[in-house]
């Protein structure tokens, strides 16, 4: 166990440390190969102690000298925003403390910061009195209870009996979505061949695509049980027609979740709450805070109109655990042992208020048109509709597919910034999105005078 003074010395390090790991406008936004960081760790010597210095000196060289800095201001590519600071001074102080989040019993505040806010995020989007939900790792544990919540409500007996002797239940969402639906829908059970893929209406999803596919999974007997909406699709920050698909779901009597991991910020201000217009009539929601209000990786939420759903599909009986008066966290969600995961949004929320975080929001939002002008003067053809959300894909036209590369590649060699490479309608393409509330339009305009050099010099 660490004496105080050996305490005191690594927190000490770990400040100075801070400083070279937080964003700067300056510095390279990717550094180093896979090869080398590879090397770097295979030579580490783990049978040796090093000073708290040099353990934290090796530690943050690993973490700056190689591989993309998510976290810097002109990061195009992954929706990874900075950590805002007090989320990530959150993290460390839920570290030391290591609250238990299973029961109330074990740590009655943290679980009940963790309601508060899971309240106040669920009226955001209008869910309902009834509400619940619990915060996740992230949109594929927020999806994969939303897909558990639909079985329970949708299959007979399946909380007793799972799928044995069901019809085979089947899943839909655009091609537009994400496709951790599929992996989730495989790890449960129902196969690939009971996800359908949906075609696309200026890249949201068709309703009458919806319609027919229902129609005809009921003519097999099939049982269709979800349908998944997205709100911020990954390519072009589409949303898919949330108040018709809701319709047709209550109309067909099919659970209605809509997966905006990316778009849910959208609900935290008045201006651009309307863009989810619709969202309030779904079954459930998941949300990614480390998508678009700075909080660390591995931060979601799930949130559902009908909470009495979560004990229906979770709730387990045992003698060890410490009891409450109250459902506890371990009996309304997938996970047991639980991290004070809301940490992360709530001294945020202490700091800046709802305002601020939704301020936030805007700012990035504000960012969509200029994004999209910056990459079209560089000379590229922009792909999709105009988006919602702050990303583009595009093209140069003047190079063959196999050769779309080459503009990331000098992007990201120059170390000034960083985008992504993706596919659109099958062919390769390129993609930039603001992911930090610390990227500015000067930044987006560096970027589009980066990738103008990147036209003639690549």
């Amino acid at each position: 166990m660490a004496s105080d003074d050996e305490l005191a010395e690594l927190l000490a390090r770990a400040l100075d440390a801070v400083e070279t790991l937080a964003v700067a406008r300056t510095g390279r936004v990717s550094a180093g190969s896979p090869g080398r960081a590879a090397r770097r760790v295979a030579e580490t010597d783990l049978s040796r102690a090093r000073t708290p210095r040099h353990a934290i000196s090796e530690l943050t060289r690993l973490l700056t000298e190689s591989g993309v800095r998510t976290n810097h201001r002109r990061h195009f590519g992954w929706m990874n925003p900075s950590p805002h600071p007090a989320a990530a001074v959150a993290d460390l102080l839920v570290s030391f403390a290591n609250p238990q989040l299973a029961t109330r019993a074990l740590s009655p505040g943290p679980v009940e910061v963790e309601r508060r806010l899971v309240s106040e995020l669920a009226a955001r989007m209008g869910l309902g009195e009834r509400a619940g939900g619990s915060f996740t790792g992230g949109g594929s544990e927020a999806n994969a209870t939303a897909l558990v919540c639909a079985l329970v409500r949708g299959v007979p007996g399946f909380a007793e009996g799972g799928l044995a002797g069901a019809k085979p239940p089947v899943v839909y969402l655009s091609e537009e979505g994400h496709d951790s639906v599929e992996k989730l829908a495989r790890a449960h059970g129902l196969g690939r061949r009971h996800v359908r893929w949906l075609p696309t209406d200026a890249r949201r999803l068709s309703v009458p695509a919806l319609a027919r596919a229902i129609d005809e999974d009921r003519a097999a007997d099939r049982a269709p049980t979800l349908v998944v909406s997205t709100a911020g699709t990954t390519n072009f920050g589409a949303i898919d027609p949330l108040a018709e698909v809701a319709a047709l779901c209550a109309e067909q009597k099919i659970w209605h979740h809509v997966d905006a991991a990316w778009g849910g910020m959208a609900a935290l201000s008045p201006r651009t709450r309307p863009l989810l217009a619709g969202v309030d009539l779904a079954d459930s929601v998941s949300l990614d805070p480390h998508k678009g209000l700075g909080a660390p990786l591995g931060t979601g939420v799930f949130l559902v109109r009908d909470a009495a759903v979560l004990e229906e599909a979770f709730d387990v009986q045992n003698d060890y655990g410490p009891g409450s008066s109250a459902p506890d966290p371990f009996a309304r969600s997938l996970a047991w042992s639980r991290r004070f995961v809301g940490a992360r949004l709530w001294l945020p929320l202490l700091q800046e208020g709802w305002p601020g975080l939704a301020a936030r929001v805007e700012r990035m939002f504000a960012l969509t048109a200029p994004l999209r002008h910056a990459v079209e003067r560089a000379g590229f053809t922009l792909l999709g509709p105009e988006a919602t959300l702050p990303v583009v894909c595009f093209r140069d036209p003047d190079r063959a597919d196999d050769a779309q590369g080459a503009i990331a590649r000098f992007v990201e060699q120059s170390g000034e910034a960083w985008i992504a490479r993706t596919r659109v309608d099958g062919r390769p393409a390129l993609r930039a999105c603001v992911c930090s509330h610390d990227t500015d339009p000067s930044d987006v305009e560096a970027l589009g005078a980066l990738l103008a050099r990147a036209r003639r010099e690549s």
